[in-house]
């Protein structure tokens, strides 16, 4: 998911029209995170999904754009939960663990650490 959110970051960079929706198909073009994952990143705030509905009355317009929260967090800047409690669609809760990107790696908990009291 953090590959497609990085996707979405760099795609806004070099986009003349800041906070403009953009195509998934588009931005994640060639991208190995290809697939409906990056979708969950809106149970976080870090992507947004465009609420305009397609012709056929879909919601799901396929236009997709990165927050300022989700820019914060690819820049290092914050740090998010690891895990998000989703139920019918909604985030029910989060997990009280983070994870932070540190340059370019994933810093998460450990779960060894965990599991032997260390945390």
């Amino acid at each position: 998911m953090v590959v497609a959110l990085n996707h979405f970051y760099v795609h806004e960079l070099a986009s003349s029209e800041k906070g403009r929706y953009h195509s998934v198909t588009e931005v994640l073009q060639g991208a190995a995170s290809r697939g409906g994952d990056f979708a969950k990143l809106k149970y976080w705030g870090l992507l947004e999904q465009q609420k305009e509905r397609k012709k056929d009355n879909n919601p799901r317009s396929g236009y997709w754009r990165i927050t300022d929260k989700g820019k914060a967090f690819i820049e290092g800047k914050i740090s998010v939960p690891a895990a998000v409690y989703v139920f019918g669609a909604r985030a029910l809760g989060f997990s009280e663990e983070t994870v932070q990107i540190r340059g370019s790696e994933i810093v998460m908990f450990d779960y060894n650490d965990t599991v032997n009291g260390v945390v």
